[in-house]
């Protein structure tokens, strides 16, 4: 039987009130700032998905192009049929590849996140 003397005692380590918040206080900036850094980068592949998802297909080229230029968004031709709209200001890679019918309409739709 296990008596409360026989029990192995863990040390408790000290530590102060004041240290302790300072190391709260720390590990709290330390996430804001990591938060704060990667945020843009986020918040813009988002941006990129909701126009890429919202593109309505069967749409002209010419409506794709000033809905590109509206958001901020480079268009960028890609050979006969494809093109894709980026995002000039990210840092990051994401764009949306766009597949066009003959006519010139929308035919397919892509989300690239590098």
């Amino acid at each position: 039987m296990d008596t409360p003397a026989r029990r192995a005692r863990v040390p408790r380590i000290a530590i102060s009130k004041s240290r302790l918040w300072n190391t709260v206080a720390l590990l709290a900036m330390f996430l804001a700032g990591t938060a704060a850094a990667f945020w843009p980068f986020i918040r813009a592949s988002r941006e990129m998905r909701a126009f890429c998802e919202a593109l309505p297909l069967g749409a002209p080229v010419a409506d794709l192009r000033s809905r590109a230029a509206a958001a901020g968004y480079e268009w960028l031709p890609q050979g006969p049929g494809r093109a894709v709209v980026q995002d000039p200001r990210a840092f990051v890679r994401h764009y949306c590849e766009l597949q066009l019918q003959a006519p010139g309409q929308l035919s397919a739709r892509r989300f690239v996140d590098d």
